[in-house]
This record gives C-alpha cells, structure tokens and sequence, in this order.
C-alpha cells in the first residue's frame, strides 16, 4: 500500500511549501477517487510532477470527470500521448493544469480528446516550456 502522507511531505519539503497542504490535498475524495483508477507506481509518479497541492486536487477533479464519463484510462492516455512529446511530466501536467482552470474560467466544456489535441499542439509550439508560465495569451489565442 502506498503511503500517501510520506509522499506529499516530501514533494512539500522538496518544493519549500507547506506539509499541511499536501497531506490536506492527499486526503481529499477526489482525489481518493483519482487513485483507485491508479497503480501505486502511478500514484507516486503523479504526485511527484505536480507543483501544489491546488493542482493536485485541480487535475485530479478533472480526470475523474473523465472517468465517470466512461474514459476509465484518462490519465493512461494521457500519459501516453506525453510519452512521444517533447515535454516531460512536470510540464504536460503543469500545461494541462492551466488549460483546465482557463476553460473552466471560460465556461468551456472541453471533451477530453479536445484536451489532448490542444496539449499536442502546444506541445509542438513550446518544446521548452517552463513550469509555471502563464499560457493564458496562448490559450485565449487558440479556436476551441
């Protein structure tokens, strides 16, 4: 069994944040409910890429839309579209992260396969994006 408490005290250590925050965002339901679509080593591989505890329960929230919507390998598939991008982890998740809050920002419902081939296609424009970098002006550029 993966121990969760362990995990987010360390990425807050690892990122300067506050420990509460991530053992607050592990306990969360939905994200409960992310991690039973998970394997450990998944688990553990998502929350080491992600940036805060907000996103964490952000992403989370947004997968699981997915998955109770009938695409039980979200997260699978988006890791593998991520495989053969240019960016890692930290960054697909940090874009997708952003993309989600923009759309929600927007009232725009974004069916996942939308989600995907906006990564990709940022993917291409942005070989080097930076964690953190706003992308709003590229999101609101870009037809949905």
């Amino acid at each position: 069994m993966i121990d969760l408490e362990s995990i987010g005290e360390g990425r807050a250590e690892s990122l300067g944040q506050e420990k509460e925050y991530w053992l607050d965002a592990v306990k969360q339901p939905v994200f409960n409910e992310f991690s039973e679509y998970l394997s450990d080593g998944e688990i553990e591989h998502f929350l080491n890429a992600v940036q805060s505890p907000e996103a964490v329960n952000a992403l989370a929230g947004s997968f699981v839309l997915y998955f109770r919507s009938g695409e039980d390998s979200a997260y699978s598939k988006f890791l593998e579209v991520v495989e053969v991008s240019p960016l890692n982890l930290e960054q697909a998740l940090d874009f997708y992260s952003q993309l989600s809050q923009w759309a929600k920002s927007q009232s725009l419902k974004l069916e996942f396969s939308r989600k995907l081939e906006l990564y990709t296609e940022f993917a291409k424009e942005h070989p080097h994006h930076k964690v953190g970098e706003d992308q709003s002006s590229w999101l609101a550029s870009t037809s949905f």
